[in-house]
C-alpha cells in the first residue's frame, strides 16, 4: 500500500518536534516519580509536590494548558498546587495567576484554528470552541468579556391607576397630606 508523501518541515515545525520530544522525556521521568508517590498514604500527599512539579505547572499554564491536566499527566492532584498556591498568595499563587491569565491568551489564539480541524465533527467542534470561549471568558475578564455600559439615570413617570371601587381614573402622584403620615 503506498503512503502519502509527506512536505518537508519548516524551521519552526523543527523546533516545535524538537521541543515535544524533550517534553515527552520530562513527563517520563516525571511520571516515574507519580509511580513512587502513590504508594504514600493519603494524607501524605502533600510531601510529593516538589519545586519541579511547581515549575511544570507553570511553564504548562503558561502555554494554555489547565492545572487539572497538567497535574494528571505529573500523576498529582490539582488540590496540592491550588493548596501551595493558597498558603503562598505572593510568590506562587501570583505566578500561577499570571500563568493562566497568559495561558487565556494562547487559549484564544487556538479557537482561530479550530474551525479547520478535520479530525472532528461540527458538533464537537463547537464544543470545543464554546468551552474554550468560557474558559477564557472567565480566566482574563478584562480583555475577552463583553463590557456593557449601562446608563443609570432613569427616571419614572407616574402612573395613572384606574379605581376600580368607583369607575373614576386617580392620579398616584404623591401629594403634602398624606393619611398615611401620621402627624
Amino acid at each position: 500500500m503506498a503512503q502519502k508523501k509527506q512536505k518537508p518541515l519548516s524551521a519552526s515545525e523543527k523546533i516545535s518536534l524538537t521541543m515535544k520530544a524533550k517534553h515527552r522525556e520530562q513527563i517520563a521521568a516525571i511520571a516515574e516519580e507519580a509511580d513512587r508517590n502513590l504508594q504514600l498514604k493519603p494524607t501524605e500527599t502533600w510531601r510529593t509536590l516538589t519545586e519541579e512539579h511547581k515549575e511544570t505547572v507553570l511553564f504548562r499554564c503558561y502555554g494554555g494548558d489547565s492545572v487539572k491536566q497538567v497535574c494528571n499527566e505529573l500523576g498529582i492532584s490539582p488540590g496540592l498546587i491550588n493548596m501551595a498556591a493558597y498558603r503562598d498568595p505572593e510568590g506562587f499563587g501570583k505566578e500561577l495567576a499570571l500563568a493562566r491569565e497568559h495561558g487565556a491568551h494562547t487559549q484564544a489564539d487556538s479557537l482561530l484554528d479550530i474551525p479547520f480541524r478535520t479530525d472532528m465533527s461540527d458538533a464537537s467542534k463547537k464544543l470545543l470552541f464554546e468551552g474554550i470561549k468560557f474558559l477564557v471568558s472567565r480566566r482574563s475578564r478584562d480583555t475577552y468579556t463583553e463590557h456593557l455600559k449601562v446608563d443609570q439615570n432613569v427616571t419614572v413617570q407616574p402612573v395613572a391607576m384606574p379605581d376600580w371601587s368607583f369607575g373614576q381614573v386617580i392620579d398616584v402622584t404623591p401629594g403634602e397630606d398624606d393619611p398615611d403620615k401620621a402627624e
